[in-house]
Formats: C-alpha cells, structure tokens, sequence
C-alpha cells in the first residue's frame, strides 16, 4: 500500500522504486522524498521547514514517525496494526509511525522514491495548518499512556506542560491563549515586513504551541 497527499506529483520511478525497496528484507514500511513544486517565498520557507522536520526524524535507522506525504507499507501489516486512527483528523501518521515502530516493524527512510508536493503559498495557511497540528497532537498523545508518549512524543513532558497542568494555571489558560494569538498575530506582521526564515520557524512554533493550548481548554 502506498499513500500520497492530494497536493503532491509522483516521480515517473516512484513505484518501481518502491518494489524495489520491498524486495529487502528489512524493510516492512519506508518514507520517501518529498520535495516541493512552487517558488513563491512562502513556499520556499515551507520547504526547507520540511527539509529540516525529515532530516531530524529520519536521523535512526528505523524510523518512530512517519509522513503520509510519501509513505508505503505492506498491507498485511497495515492492517494488522488497525489502520490510522480516525478520531485523529491531523497527525494521524505520527500516531501510527510511533505504534509501527512501537510493535517491532522497521520503516526506513528511502530518498529514491520521489515525489514533488504543492507547499502552500500562503503564510496564514501554513501558519492555521500547524495550530491544528498541535491541537490534534495533544490529543494524539492523550491517547497514549505516559510510557508511551514519553517514549515517542517526549517533548510534551517538558516542565512548561506540567505547569500547565496545576489547576490554577488550568484556569488562566484562555487568557495565556489570548495573548499567544495576539503574539503571533505581531510576530506575523513583522514576518511580512522582514521575510526571515528563522522568524518564520519561530511563528510556526508558536502556532504549533497555540494549538496544544486550545486543546488542553477542551480537556
């Protein structure tokens, strides 16, 4: 079975370089390369925010996460392992790379299986996208029981979340909220005006941020 998102191209050798893969034996699902289509300088900045994603979570041999742009994994074990879980409207991937890797089976990262994906041109779009990405991998990680979040999700541990978690600052969440869309509103505003990538990762970062925030509201 392999899976591409409706915005992307596939290469000409994109399923011959798949079967080629499979004829290993240690290759029960892989990850290919995704690389991007359009040049306006939003799309630019989300590429090589990609780029940098897939270079960290493609560091080990056999992979915990996985990205549904360019994705392929044997059926039996696809449906073996139950699918992707629908109560996960984004992250969905995430969730089921972690369980894949979780229960034994071994995905790699192959860089021959090509395709090119439309980047959004749009920096509000990309900025709304990520906000729901960490509304949903919030919850993605509730799912989960806590040895297994922290062992696939560590990031959600950090102190901050546990400060979070007091009941007083339970109560000052829609306030900490508020001013967390007024500051990337800011931040936003100045990206237009300065159109600089690190500030760009900050923007998306806290947009990430702001979407756990909102999740936690509806705990």
């Amino acid at each position: 079975m392999a899976f591409i998102d409706a915005d992307c191209v596939v290469h000409s050798d994109w399923a011959s370089e798949i079967e080629r893969t499979f004829k290993r034996e240690d290759v029960d699902a892989l990850q290919g390369y995704c690389g991007g289509i359009n040049n306006n300088v939003w799309a630019k900045f989300a590429q090589l925010d990609h780029d940098i994603l897939m270079k960290r979570i493609t560091a080990d041999k056999y992979l915990k996460r996985i990205d549904t742009r360019n994705f392929a994994i044997k059926r039996t074990i696809f449906e073996y392992m139950g699918g992707f879980d629908e109560r996960l409207k984004h992250c969905g991937d995430w969730e089921f790379g972690a369980r894949l890797h979780n229960a034994g089976y071994k995905a790699i990262y192959q860089p021959t299986v090509k395709i090119s994906h439309i980047n959004p041109t749009s920096l509000m779009d990309k900025i709304n996208v990520r906000r729901r990405q960490g509304f949903f991998a919030y919850r993605m990680v509730k799912l989960h029981g806590t040895e297994f979040g922290q062992k696939y999700f560590s990031n959600f541990y950090r102190w901050y979340y546990k400060l979070l978690q007091n009941s007083y600052c339970r109560k000052i969440l829609p306030v900490v909220s508020k001013l967390m869309h007024v500051s990337i509103k800011t931040l936003t505003i100045v990206l237009r005006l300065i159109v600089n990538f690190y500030l760009y990762q900050t923007v998306l970062k806290l947009a990430y941020f702001h979407g756990k925030l909102i999740a936690m509201q509806y705990e």
